[in-house]
């Protein structure tokens, strides 16, 4: 039988990437060391909670915009799968609508006005392990001005616009207008914030930054 030579000289494996736990004899990465702690602390019910309120609330909105879109036709009953066929409340102007308020007026509700009190609040402690502008107990005094414009008055302007795109009504332009004003403004801030700004507002560690950070606000920049 022909022995495989040990190579001696072969590369040793970063302990930074790959540690081995004595106690266990497994393997893990310390990727998510500094997010581990507060990933911890989210329970199984926050996450039903918050995602459960996010379906409903998703599927609330969409099904009274339904509603809206075939009033004009008592004809259509509401939940037959024909009327939703004819319905223009499934275009993805209008779903990226309804999501944009339930995160203004949930999400960032919660950050401006319920910051410790939330039942989400360790959710939102994991946000801001990686946007050091919304820590707690308080946000940092221009992130929670600019949040509340947004949570109280571009969230709800983001519903009746899609109110007014699903049953054609004359100030949806003037009003798509404002919106689109609203959130390229917010967005162009949320960014210069961090140019000018003396301190880091965002965490190095690469989960917090990459998959947190810039994941979760990657949409509003599409």
């Amino acid at each position: 039988m022909t022995q495989i030579p040990f190579n001696s000289s072969a590369q040793s494996i970063d302990s930074s990437i790959l540690i081995i736990d004595p106690s266990t004899t497994t393997f893990k990465t310390d990727f998510l060391a500094e997010a581990q702690p507060y990933l911890d602390k989210i329970t199984a019910a926050e996450l039903v909670f918050l995602s459960s309120t996010f379906t409903l609330t998703f599927l609330l909105s969409i099904l009274i915009l339904h509603y809206f879109s075939i009033c004009r036709d008592p004809t259509q009953p509401l939940l037959k799968l024909s009327s939703f066929k004819k319905s223009n409340v499934f275009s993805p102007t209008v779903i990226w609508l309804c999501l944009s308020s339930i995160i203004h007026m949930f999400l960032e509700l919660h950050f401006v006005f319920f910051r410790t009190s939330s039942s989400i609040h360790h959710s939102m402690n994991l946000y801001a392990a990686a946007d050091l502008r919304y820590t707690s107990p308080i946000i940092e005094i221009g992130t929670a001005a600019m949040e509340t414009i947004t949570s109280l008055i571009v969230g709800p302007l983001c519903l009746l616009l899609a109110h007014a795109i699903i049953t054609n009504q004359p100030y949806r332009h003037p009003l798509q207008l404002i919106v689109s004003t609203c959130q390229m403004y917010g967005l162009s801030w949320f960014i210069l914030h961090g140019v000018f700004s003396d301190e880091p507002i965002a965490s190095s560690d690469p989960f917090l930054f990459w998959v947190i950070f810039v994941g979760l606000n990657m949409p509003w920049g599409m």
